[in-house]
């Protein structure tokens, strides 16, 4: 900008004068439809300004600006011009030229380019002339100069298949480097997006190292360091660097270790890549990580190069070549610590050690200055090694692979602006401001007008309804509305001078708004008073009276109460109205009853309505006219300790806690010492709501009298209203034992429903006449009295609250223990084997309960109860599971639908599993005796489920049936009491017939014979029996010809099926008549018993059987909850 000829622009600025001295003279005529938008002083301001930033703005983007910077130099300018000669020619061919790749056609302007650099006489050209590659585009070189090619003086393009290289001179980056920002701009004007892939910086580090000085590698490095940050700020990108350490054949030992090796070997890339770095990590630790790793290979090779390598004098310079290469990591290691302290996450991907040439004649001079002195010439032109040709050494694949050959578009730097763009973005951004903010006035303030005639025409729409008392509810929307649209908030100074057409607009909407307000609200309320009042025929006289209040108010300022005629609407008008709705008109009614207008009343309508008030007896007249004193009737929230907590401790079935101020603490003395007497004496006299002349049928003698029945009916009213307050309040029905006790801990808490519930009570109850008109009222008050009562006994809030506390600490072990059901189930064992416990916090809660009043008791009785009925009905859930599980899954696999429960079965219990389950001890025994001993009334012949708490237990009485009938099996089988089977009987043979001459019995191995020539002897025997062998039960008839008929039974229980087959008759509960028989033999035997229980009836088992669960297949009751 320095360089424009701003006299060119004088000729502009006078015409812009011209126009402006137009709009300033001319503006205030110029009309759009309505509108005059230059009329006002300021408008034209903004006209003219607006102007001259277009103007402005035009200079800034439209003039051209060269990227050259001037210069006096000629010389300078005429390297400029080459240099944009030289990059616009490069850029031609390369968008000219179009290569094949995988198939696909690609321009080489497409390929990425890199930065080459490096300071002088580092090798760059020469790197790149003896890379073996084949370059599409390179500089011409003659062969005869490779070996020494003069220093660089233009920028040269290297192009290959993957990649565009520019060898940039060294003179380009020196300190007053000129050309290095003009191709910079030059590669951003042309390249833009694409930009610049990568630096490639090339170090001579082996040629520093002969004569080591640190601070001349830091000057360097310090140097290039200016250059990269200028690059990255051109370009705004984090920009990736490639080491390349050139001139590695300075290196001791570097041509010896390496000079066997083949093209493919010296073609590879020598060094290191490093990767991107992770969290927490640093790049002096991966570099020197790396480095290591390559000089460990190094060392790797040595023994095998030393063991190939026949000369001698080469051995001392490969042995000591990774020493060399040490010796460079620490120069390195300097480089990049300077490189990591200046340069802000330095993006180094690669570190690569080359020699493109070796100087011939230089050999001999390292090994001189390295070798001893005591080595002769003689000895060193023994063991001279032919000489060899120049070779580039890892150079080729770090251009062709170790290089990315895609663009990629990396993280941008911080933001950078220049100052030239900040101020071009600030002139057009105060522009656009300017231009956004007229025109936003002007639009909005056109849309508002439309909306402002839209409101306005639905307002005439409202007007069109007859009754006034729907135009009021339907008008909430469009009043709200206008109230919106006349809004008049008080704008900034900026603002209120681009603001051109609000003024007149705003009042207009607000004229609008008023007439909404008088001729829809305050019409509407009167409307809505006088059909009330017109129709008064069974309506209450309390409304009547304070409809007439609040009709009155409207036409009378000097009595109006605006929060009356609200309360008033509320109680009548609003009961129908949604919330939304309800909100929206309270709203309005508060606005248009702030305007203060008087409104014309029915004279008429106010005497009817006085003429039946006035009719009313005078106690029921005053006691209207009690509860429209004021706010008497207005109701107040109270803190009634309902809702609060999770769960809430008190509910209530009422909508809300208010109540009238009439029947609070507040008011109490107030209205029985003034406002019951002013009362009366309205009453009797006349007020301006009943008229004074009205009343003139009453006595003014009798308001002593008066106020005595009103005090009386007062009274009487406020206890009734605080009784049916407390009815309304119940106790919470918890679900479970652990809603229970969070309920006591909410009782109990810092917050205490109850408390707070018995506070209210006693602060608007603590009256005398309350307390003697209402005992119930009067035991709340004293529970409150004597709760500052040091003495324990005598406050009977403080004992409730250390029961409740008590019964919380004895419920919180069981409901945090891993069990709950176990924990419950031993609590209630313990509670049933020490019933009459002092420490029974439940016994306590209850006997506590019977000494407190109502509706204290019943909500303490009821916790109890609750806390008992839950416990029960965990400790049944516990009883059951361990029943299922100990009990009816071993009954069910091994007991269940087997002979000879079931007679019918073809699989007998096995005698092991009957001992295990009936022995004892055995499985139903001892679970007997450790869960079911405790909850069982043993003591008549039917045992009975106990009552615990006056809770009944949930299990079924069948079950019980069951159990009492399995331990009649077990007396039957364990007549000794233990776990050893033995059933023991007695077998009396009668006599055979004649065609028998004997019958034999063998059961389990007991043989008994009788002979028809014998004594019927009674034989003992027992089952099974000792014989733990045989298994079998078998029976033989004999007849005279020595003809045996004979039969088996297999198994244990086969005694037990021929008893059950041969069973004739039976005598008594311990004698069976038995008939062995067939068709043509019989024998009959007398079985005998002596248990208490005869195993042998079917009658004992038959229907026996244990159910799966013992809980009752119905619902648990809470009683008295």
């Amino acid at each position: 900008m320095n360089n424009i000829p701003y006299k060119k622009y004088i000729t502009t600025i006078g015409i812009l004068c011209v126009f402006s001295i137009g709009i300033w003279f001319i503006g205030p005529t110029i009309m759009l439809g309505d509108l005059t938008p230059l009329q006002q002083k300021e408008e034209r301001i903004y006209a003219i300004v607006l102007l001259f930033l277009i103007w402005l703005l035009k200079i800034i983007f439209f003039e051209p600006d060269s990227l050259q910077q001037a210069t006096d130099d000629p010389e300078t300018n005429k390297k400029i011009k080459s240099l944009e000669g030289r990059i616009e020619g490069a850029i031609q061919f390369l968008k000219k030229t179009v290569i094949t790749k995988q198939g696909k056609n690609v321009y080489l302007h497409q390929l990425p380019w890199y930065l080459l650099i490096g300071p002088t006489q580092s090798g760059k050209t020469t790197l790149l002339a003896n890379t073996d590659i084949n370059f599409i585009l390179s500089k011409q070189l003659k062969p005869s100069l490779v070996q020494s090619l003069p220093a660089s003086e233009h920028c040269d393009w290297w192009v290959t298949r993957d990649l565009t290289m520019i060898d940039i001179p060294s003179q380009y980056i020196q300190a007053d480097a000129f050309l290095w920002k003009v191709l910079l701009n030059l590669i951003a004007k042309h390249r833009k997006q694409q930009a610049i892939q990568g630096i490639i910086l090339t170090l001579p580090l082996p040629e520093l190292m002969e004569s080591y000085h640190p601070q001349k590698i830091i000057d360097m490095s310090q140097h290039l360091l200016q250059r990269i940050l200028e690059v990255q700020q051109q370009f705004n990108l984090t920009i990736p660097l490639y080491l390349i350490i050139t001139k590695c054949d300075r290196l001791p030992g570097f041509i010896e270790f390496f000079k066997d090796s083949g093209s493919d070997e010296l073609a590879q890339a020598w060094g290191i890549t490093l990767p991107a770095l992770k969290e927490h990590e640093k790049l002096l630790d991966v570099f020197h990580n790396r480095f290591n790793l390559l000089i460990r290979r190094l060392n790797k090779q040595l023994i095998w190069r030393l063991h190939q390598e026949r000369n001698p004098v080469a051995r001392p310079y490969i042995k000591d070549f990774p020493l060399q290469v040490e010796r460079l990591k620490e120069i390195l290691l300097l480089l990049i610590k300077n490189f990591s302290t200046h340069l802000p996450n330095p993006l180094i991907k690669g570190i690569y050690l080359t020699s493109a040439i070796q100087p011939l004649g230089k050999e001999e001079d390292y090994r001189t200055a390295y070798l001893m002195p005591s080595v002769t010439d003689t000895t060193l032109q023994v063991f001279k090694n032919p000489e060899t040709l120049s070779l580039p050494y890892f150079i080729k694949q770090i251009i062709s692979q170790g290089l990315p050959h895609t663009v990629t578009h990396r993280a941008h730097l911080a933001p950078r602006k220049k100052v030239q763009k900040s101020i071009y973005l600030l002139s057009l951004g105060l522009i656009a401001t300017a231009a956004i903010i007229l025109g936003k006035d002007f639009r909005e303030n056109v849309q508002r007008s439309h909306t402002i005639r839209n409101q306005l025409a639905e307002y005439q729409t409202l007007l069109q309804i007859p009754n006034a008392t729907d135009r009021l509810l339907k008008s909430t929307q469009v009043i709200a509305a206008l109230q919106q649209t006349s809004a008049n908030p008080q704008p900034t100074i900026l603002p209120r001078f681009f603001s051109f057409y609000t003024q007149k607009l705003l009042k207009t909407a607000q004229q609008a708004h008023q007439q909404a307000l008088y001729n829809i609200i305050l019409s509407g309320i009167k409307n809505y008073f006088e059909a009330y009042l017109q129709t008064q025929q069974e309506k209450n006289p309390e409304q009547i009276y304070a409809i007439l209040k609040a009709y009155l108010m409207l036409g009378n300022p000097q009595h109006k109460q605006d929060e009356f005629i609200l309360y008033t609407l509320h109680e009548t008008l609003f009961n129908t109205l949604n919330e939304k709705i309800k909100i929206s008109l309270t709203n309005n009614i508060k606005t248009a009853l702030a305007l203060n207008v008087t409104l014309p009343l029915n004279d008429s309508l106010i005497e009817q309505t006085r003429k039946t008030l006035n009719n009313l007896p005078s106690n029921e007249l005053s006691y209207v006219i009690l509860k429209n004193i004021h706010d008497n009737n207005l109701t107040i929230n109270m803190n009634l300790g309902i809702n609060i907590g999770t769960p809430p401790a008190l509910i209530s079935q009422a909508l809300d806690s208010t109540i009238p101020r009439l029947f609070t603490a507040r008011t109490f003395s107030t209205i029985l010492s003034q406002d019951i007497p002013f009362a009366a004496q309205e009453a009797l006299r006349g007020n301006w709501v009943l008229g004074d002349e009205l009343a003139s049928h009453r006595n003014p003698a009798l308001v002593t009298e008066l106020v005595g029945q009103l005090q009386t009916s007062y009274v009487s009213h406020y206890v009734d209203l605080w009784e049916s307050l407390l009815a309304n309040i119940h106790l919470y029905k918890p679900q479970d034992i652990v809603q229970t006790d969070a309920m006591i801990a909410n009782l109990i808490s810092k917050n205490s429903p109850l408390l707070q519930l018995l506070q209210t009570i006693q602060k608007n109850t603590h009256f005398s006449a309350i307390m003697l008109a209402s005992p119930k009222i009067q035991g709340l008050n004293m529970m409150m009295v004597n709760s500052g009562s040091s003495d324990a006994e005598g406050n009977t809030l403080y004992s409730i609250f250390i029961a409740l506390k008590s019964l919380h600490q004895y419920l919180n072990p069981i409901i945090t223990a891993p069990d709950q059901g176990k924990a419950a189930f031993s609590a209630v064992t313990q509670r049933i084997r020490h019933t009459s416990s002092a420490a029974d916090p439940l016994i306590t809660l209850l006997t506590l309960a019977d000494t407190t009043p109502e509706p204290v008791k019943n909500w303490l009785t009821s916790i109890a109860e609750s806390v008992q009925h839950y416990l029960l009905q965990e400790t049944a859930q516990y009883i059951n599971l361990q029943w299922q599980t100990q009990v009816s899954d071993i009954y069910q696999s091994q007991i269940a639908h087997r002979y000879p429960f079931i007679k019918s079965a073809q699989t007998d219990i096995a005698l092991p599993h009957f001992i295990r389950f009936f022995g004892n001890p055995g499985i139903l025994s001892q679970f007997y005796q450790g869960y079911l001993q405790d909850f069982v009334d043993n003591s008549t012949h039917h045992w009975q489920w106990k009552t615990i708490d006056n809770q009944p237990l949930p299990f079924s009485n069948e079950a019980l049936q069951q159990i009492q009938r399995a331990f009649r099996v077990q007396r039957a089988f364990f007549q000794d009491g233990n776990n050893k089977l033995n059933v023991p009987f007695i077998l009396q043979p009668l006599p055979l017939s004649k065609n028998i001459k004997s019958f034999n019995l063998t059961i389990n191995g007991q043989s008994i014979a009788f002979d028809n020539s014998a004594m019927p002897i009674p034989r003992k025997l027992a089952w099974p029996g000792e014989n733990q062998n045989n298994h079998d039960t078998h029976y033989s008839w004999v007849t005279p010809n020595q003809k045996t008929i004979s039969g088996n039974i297999h198994g244990d229980w086969g005694w037990f099926k021929l008893v059950d087959q041969s069973m004739q008759r039976i005598y008594a509960r311990k004698k069976i008549l038995l008939n062995f028989s067939t068709p043509e033999y019989q024998a009959k035997y007398l079985l005998f018993t002596q248990g208490h229980v005869n195993p042998f009836l079917p009658l004992n088992f038959q229907d026996f059987y244990l159910p799966s669960e013992l809980i009752e297949k119905q619902e648990f009751p809470l009683n008295k909850v």
